[in-house]
């Protein structure tokens, strides 16, 4: 026999405890009575108050059909289940689960009638004949078997002497969690374990951590397996791997259970940016556990303007940050800060954790938020730049200088900070007083052409290299991230004056630090450069594009420059 399933089956505790107050609604109407405004609580488990002079009848009918004529021209009698008192019957077991008093008369009755309705093999099921689809054996067979057990759970707890073995009680519990144990509690489809997650909370506000710890006696096999189930939850939850069918994300309902169950309900979550400890967002995560710090390798970091974002990079990018553990509550407070699924998507990562505590670099599983949107390429942040704490800091600090001459080679460049005789032409430089390295260096086009003017005493008076600043063009040029103390000295040394390097110019901004250089105030007499200068660039150009050093002669990269 094939049992179509309800169409409403309320199942969801607020689903069942908005039903019982529809019924409630319905006979106090009947009485001219009203409804008091706040009769459902928030949280978890729902409860529905008793409401004052308002008594809920349960009433178990097995096999609730109804007779229906079909539709068409030869009109036929065919049966179908009753979906109207299915609800009734799912409401009325979730009101003395949840909320009626088990010394009350009303309590009293419907123990009698559960224990009547049992059937032997254990079930408490609607239907007689189980031969229908699994989804519907779930919702018309396990489900409301679940729900009587929970309710004699409820009655057996309250009592001042557990029952005898030979007891009544005791023995359609025990028979009653035999047959709970079918199904391993799973639900249906793709939303098996969200069923089965209610099903397990719904355990547990009938005080079934209580009655594992008191009376497991009574059923062995059942204790076992949430114990089972439950431990399997916590490493899915250690291992971030709480997204179930079609992408529902079943992590916070996790947490929630494991509290319940008095279990450990941490959630690991890496963080990169404005969360981090001293950043403006770190209030979020008061409170909360700090693992240590660590690395995402396979992720960029970008720099959004004050915050920033990570995407999948497939270069050798990686993020610095910290694993933070946060519970349930937090979680969500973080989904809703990084509005979670638009602009950013929390998603499960392997990070690696570092520091005197990780020496062997541990890796575990986390949480992250990706960032959805678009970005540029000059907004990413380099690995020497983070964690994120060090990009804000570097911002007040340090610029870019570019390069697009002799610079662009890195021994050369270090003649203007460190100072000494440069190789290439023999002169000696004073350097800067700070003489740090640069942080790092970054290869970058410059919409803009150089080209080669002024007679150069440094060079034998041959020409040297100028960005033509008011016109558009192309070519290559290398950044050093360097401190503005070092950029200002770096530009005495070359020359202020208009017809060398006065006019300084602003070429945007990479990972959010400022990129400037500095030309002519005017455009210079051409004059060719020296071989020694050309080969220096040469030099500098195949360190910035290793690249083109492989596919092309570097000089072929100079040809626009040298018109």
């Amino acid at each position: 026999m094939y049992i179509p399933k309800a169409t409403s089956t309320a199942q969801s505790p607020t689903e069942t405890h908005l039903l019982v107050i529809q019924i409630a609604k319905h006979r106090l109407a009947a009485t001219n009575a009203h409804l008091p405004e706040n009769v459902i609580s928030k949280g978890a488990p729902a409860i529905t108050p008793r409401l004052k002079g308002f008594t809920m009848e349960l009433k178990l009918i097995r096999d609730p059909f109804i007779q229906v004529n079909s539709a068409g021209p030869q009109e036929k009698m065919y049966r179908r289940p009753d979906t109207e008192q299915i609800d009734r019957m799912d409401a009325a077991l979730a009101h003395f689960r949840d909320s009626e008093p088990v010394n009350s008369d009303d309590f009293a009755t419907a123990l009698d009638q559960i224990l009547d309705f049992q059937r032997e093999d254990g079930s408490f099921s609607y239907f007689s004949d189980y031969r229908m689809d699994s989804d519907c054996r779930v919702d018309f067979v396990y489900r409301p078997s679940y729900a009587c057990c929970q309710i004699l759970m409820r009655a057996v707890l309250a009592m001042h002497e557990p029952p005898s073995p030979e007891s009544g009680l005791y023995d359609a519990l025990r028979r009653g969690l035999t047959f709970c144990c079918g199904r391993g509690l799973a639900g249906h489809g793709f939303d098996s374990e969200v069923q089965q997650i209610d099903d397990l909370r719904n355990f547990a506000s009938a005080g079934y951590p209580e009655f594992a710890d008191r009376l497991s006696d009574i059923c062995p096999d059942f204790c076992t397996m949430v114990a089972s189930i439950i431990s399997g939850y916590e490493q899915r939850l250690s291992g971030c791997r709480t997204i179930v069918g079609f992408g529902t994300d079943i992590t916070v309902r996790v947490a929630e259970l494991l509290e319940l169950f008095g279990r450990e309900a941490l959630i690991p979550v890496f963080v990169y940016g404005s969360l981090m400890e001293g950043m403006r967002n770190a209030g979020t995560l008061k409170g909360c556990a700090h693992r240590g710090p660590a690395r995402l390798n396979g992720y960029a970091l970008y720099s959004l303007g004050s915050f920033p974002g990570i995407k999948p990079s497939d270069d050798g990018g990686c993020t610095l940050g910290e694993v933070r553990m946060v519970d349930a509550r937090t979680l969500e407070k973080l989904d809703e800060l990084e509005d979670n699924g638009k602009l950013y998507r929390r998603t499960g990562v392997e990070v690696v954790m570092q520091g005197m505590l990780h020496a062997h670099d541990h890796k575990c599983q986390a949480w992250t938020y990706e960032y959805l949107g678009e970005v540029e390429s000059a907004s990413r942040v380099p690995e020497q730049l983070q964690p994120w704490s060090r990009t804000i800091a570097l911002r007040k600090t340090h610029v870019w200088y570019v390069a697009y001459g002799s610079c662009m080679s890195y021994e050369r460049f270090m003649c203007y900070l460190a100072g000494g005789t440069c190789k290439d032409n023999g002169r000696t430089y004073e350097g800067c007083s700070d003489p740090t390295p640069p942080i790092c260096t970054a290869s970058m086009p410059l919409f803009h052409d150089v080209y080669f003017g002024n007679e150069s005493r440094s060079w034998g008076g041959a020409g040297v290299a100028f960005l033509d600043v008011d016109n558009p063009g192309f070519t290559h040029a290398r950044a050093y991230l360097i401190s503005r103390e070092q950029y200002e000295q770096v530009r005495d040394q070359e020359g202020r004056s208009d017809q060398w390097y006065g006019r300084e110019v602003e070429l945007g901004t990479r990972a959010g630090i400022p990129m400037l250089t500095f030309t002519s105030a005017d455009k210079r007499p051409h004059n060719a450069p020296s071989e020694a200068y050309l080969s220096t660039m040469r030099l500098g150009m195949s360190e910035a594009f290793p690249g083109y050093a492989s596919a092309e002669d570097p000089e072929l990269l100079l040809a626009e420059h040298l018109k």
